[in-house]
């Protein structure tokens, strides 16, 4: 399949790096190209692999955001809604996580909800770039 062609070539370039060709840290680059290509699909399925096997070494938090951009980008705002209230739950302390979950509330004209999400996630970082 060209998931896996693709995760191949990616694991080509990255082995000089000493990084196995089948790691969660080459699985999680391949995704992120397949999202800045366009080919959301692709990402997605590498993303819920990686979502469900919880890989040590990787950033939950880092994960889930790709996760909810890749569902974003497909219009899926109500999964990427429940994404994130359920990272959030698990991270509460992530002002990136609250940063996009505003995004998402006033996206959907839920601008009570946003102001909420953004006051969160300045509290927990007055630098927060999405709030």
């Amino acid at each position: 399949s060209s998931v896996i062609t693709f995760v191949f070539a990616v694991a080509i370039g990255l082995m000089s790096t000493g990084m196995a060709a089948d790691s969660p840290e080459v699985q999680f680059k391949a995704a992120k190209a397949h999202l800045q290509k366009g080919r959301y699909g692709e990402a997605i399925e590498i993303l819920d692999s990686l979502m469900k096997d919880k890989p040590e070494g990787l950033d939950a938090v880092e994960l889930a955001k790709v996760r909810c951009e890749a569902l974003l980008s497909q219009g899926n705002r109500d999964e990427a809604e429940k994404l994130l209230t359920a990272a959030i739950n698990d991270h509460k302390d992530s002002a990136d996580l609250f940063g996009l979950l505003a995004r998402i509330h006033f996206e959907r004209g839920r601008l009570d909800d946003a102001e909420t999400a953004i006051a969160t996630a300045l509290n927990l970082d007055a630098n927060q770039l999405q709030a």
